[in-house]
């Protein structure tokens, strides 16, 4: 079997591997594919890409283009379509991992200088003779497999989300961008004129991959940048091969042209609403995020975690041990390459230190992680070299290479399987289900916003219930969403959102205006609270009026002025989990719903301390069950003011207020 092995091409045994990787990981992420829509951004994104709208900053064009081909297969739901997609986003990347570590090491190491178009320097040349088979199929499979099982790969290639796509083309980049160096280097010393052909298509690549998430990509481009320098010399960059470089990747930015097309169409989601180039500009940027910008010591313990537990348990960094190993392998043998890893790597954790989404930050340290996946191929390839050398200890090390992807796998399997994953279709309906006919719900809470916006736009449920996020009552585009889903209610209070958003728009054009001045500030504060008073108060002229767990309290919550308000006025009543504003001294026992809490502490997942389900919905599910049964208790519904305290305490055993309450209900209810 090695004779044959070592016979097969360099072009075959790297499609073999790429091939193997992806059949395994595709099977893999679809075992473990989330049957609905799940938490964070995944229900706008369904929504927008299915119906072909604006995302969030900075848009994601090329994403919702792809997503919403996924959404027209008429095969199962509309979630698991582009769920799908990102299945097949994340093998692909997984396999374009082993054709890079294959190309990779199809270079050998040599321990001497040789002269390059710039100068001496210690670095990798085209071997002289084709490498054996298990040099280049060996780490590339293996390489391959650890990407694949990674924890953040894993994790968004079974849901709706960007970040699958954007790792595809990260290294569908350094696979061109790498084959066109050792084709180059083999071309120079042979007399032919090197060709640009891979560098091109890199940087078409690399344009659109900027249309997915430019800001993990923006990383690679130093690097990048050294390594053209060392392969084709600095006078590349005052050539016409570099314009026509810059040329084509323009052309692949243009699928930003997207944006104001669709924004121009007025879709349902048309966040940002980039129709003119200020607008397209403060877009793409991302301004309304530069907020998060600061940093964090908290960061620091963030980054270590996150770097510790991607290829396997925390206390067993196997993974990375043979990542650290490959760095110092290639600083000794390979400074390019040692630099190119570490500069991405450094350069993606100082931006990870000063930018710190709560959701999906480790999508941030995606250039990390693939570099120490190259990073460690380089230490699997010297491992099987000094086997093939027939020493009995590397041989057993070569061996147990195997076990680094296996363990991977098996550390991240309960966390990233999601096959039973209902819990944000379940929050949506354990919400809605409190509500009745005509009701409003106000919340700040985008665990349940966002998947909300995918049953009420794709499934069509509940389409009678008035449904507004007030954080996003301080974006201006998301008022035209609000016309033209529910006009009736903007009509009740037509003059003061009007006076609002006047200001609102003033605050988009120029935000250091409004920082500037007390005054200007203070002003469009209290047209704020002013336009939520009178949407509460005219709604309530009409219907019941809902807030969601965080609108309750003002520990939790920015808006005091809001929430003061609403306890002046109206008790908050506990229903299931949300809350029902009655006047004050209303004795009305209402009727909680029958709550479902599939997935939050049934052994179907595992989730860290820092999953949004244990930092957001299980606080807010234990919070608003023990309310409500406190509430029942107080209005002598015993037994079933019960059941909501046991409710409480299936989520969380320990919850002490669950308990106390559990055990005055059971004594009441024995008297």
């Amino acid at each position: 079997m090695p004779g044959f092995v070592d016979r097969l091409t360099p072009g075959t045994m790297k499609l073999i591997a790429a091939a193997v990787v992806f059949a395994a990981a595709l099977a893999l992420y679809l075992l473990t594919l989330a049957p609905t829509v799940t938490l964070v951004d995944s229900g706008e994104l369904i929504v927008t890409a299915a119906k072909l709208g604006v995302a969030h900053p900075p848009g994601f064009p090329l994403y919702v283009l792809l997503a919403h081909l996924a959404s027209l297969v008429p095969v199962g739901s509309v979630a698991v379509r582009i769920h799908v997609a990102s299945a097949l986003f994340a093998a692909l990347a997984a396999s374009v991992m082993a054709l890079l570590v294959a190309e990779l090491m199809q270079t050998v190491l040599p321990p001497a200088k040789r002269q390059t178009h710039a100068k001496k320097d210690k670095d990798e040349a085209p071997a002289a003779a084709a490498p054996s088979t298990a040099l280049v199929v060996g780490p590339a499979l293996l390489a391959g497999f650890l990407f694949a099982f990674s924890r953040t790969l894993w994790a968004y290639a079974t849901i709706a989300e960007v970040y699958t796509l954007n790792a595809l083309l990260i290294v569908t980049i350094l696979w061109l961008m790498f084959a066109w160096r050792r084709e180059f280097l083999v071309a120079v010393p042979a007399k032919a004129e090197p060709t640009y052909q891979k560098l091109y298509i890199a940087a078409l690549v690399f344009g659109l991959a900027a249309g997915v998430h430019h800001v993990t990509v923006a990383l690679f481009l130093p690097s990048l940048a050294i390594l053209v320098s060392k392969t084709a010399g600095k006078q590349f960059f005052f050539s016409k091969r570099f314009i026509y470089a810059a040329l084509v990747a323009i052309v692949g930015l243009s699928i930003y042209a997207y944006l104001p097309i669709a924004a121009s169409r007025s879709p349902l989601i048309n966040w940002g609403e980039p129709r003119t180039l200020d607008a397209l500009w403060r877009h793409v940027t991302g301004r309304q995020y530069q907020v998060f910008f600061d940093f964090s010591a908290q960061r620091v313990t963030d980054s270590a975690r996150l770097l510790l537990r991607e290829f396997g348990a925390i206390w067993l960094p196997a993974a990375l041990a043979l990542a650290v190993a490959g760095l110092v392998h290639l600083y000794q043998k390979a400074r390019l390459m040692f630099w190119f890893l570490a500069m991405v790597i450094m350069l993606d954790i100082v931006y990870c230190l000063f930018y710190g989404p709560s959701e999906d930050k480790d999508a941030y340290y995606m250039p990390a992680f693939i570099s120490l996946v190259i990073a460690a191929s380089y230490a699997m390839r010297w491992i099987i070299q000094k086997a093939r050398d027939a020493s009995e200890i590397f041989t057993l090390a070569a061996a147990s290479l195997l076990v680094v992807p296996i363990i991977a796998f098996a550390s991240n399997f309960a966390y990233n399987n999601r096959h039973r994953d209902h819990i944000a279709h379940d929050y949506v309906d354990n919400a809605f289900a409190a509500i009745e006919p005509r009701g409003m719900l106000l919340t700040s809470d985008w665990q349940i916003y966002s998947p909300a916006l995918y049953v009420r736009e794709i499934e069509g449920q509940r389409k009678d219930i008035i449904f507004v996020d007030v954080n996003l009552l301080r974006r201006s585009w998301y008022f035209t969403y609000l016309e033209k889903t529910y006009p009736e209610m903007m009509a009740r209070s037509r003059d003061k959102i009007d006076v609002f958003v006047t200001d609102l728009r003033a605050w988009d054009r120029d935000p250091a205006a409004y920082e500037r001045s007390a005054s200007l500030n203070q002003r469009i504060n209290t047209r704020f609270q002013e336009m939520l008073v009178s949407l509460v108060t005219e709604h309530l002229k009409t219907g019941p009026l809902y807030v969601t767990s965080e609108l309750s309290d003002p520990n939790q919550n920015a808006d005091l002025g809001f929430v003061k308000m609403m306890q002046q006025k109206y008790d908050l009543v506990p229903q299931g989990i949300v809350f029902r504003l009655v006047e004050k001294g209303s004795s009305a026992v209402l009727m909680p719903p029958q709550i479902s809490v599939r997935g939050l502490n049934d052994g179907t997942r595992k989730f860290d301390n820092d999953d949004v389900v244990k930092r957001v919905l299980i606080p807010a599910y234990l919070y608003t069950l023990t309310n409500t049964g406190i509430y029942l208790g107080t209005n002598g519904e015993q037994s079933r003011a019960a059941s909501f305290f046991q409710l409480a305490l299936v989520i969380d055993p320990s919850f002490d207020t669950a308990k106390k309450g559990l055990a005055a209900s059971q004594g009441a209810m024995q008297k």
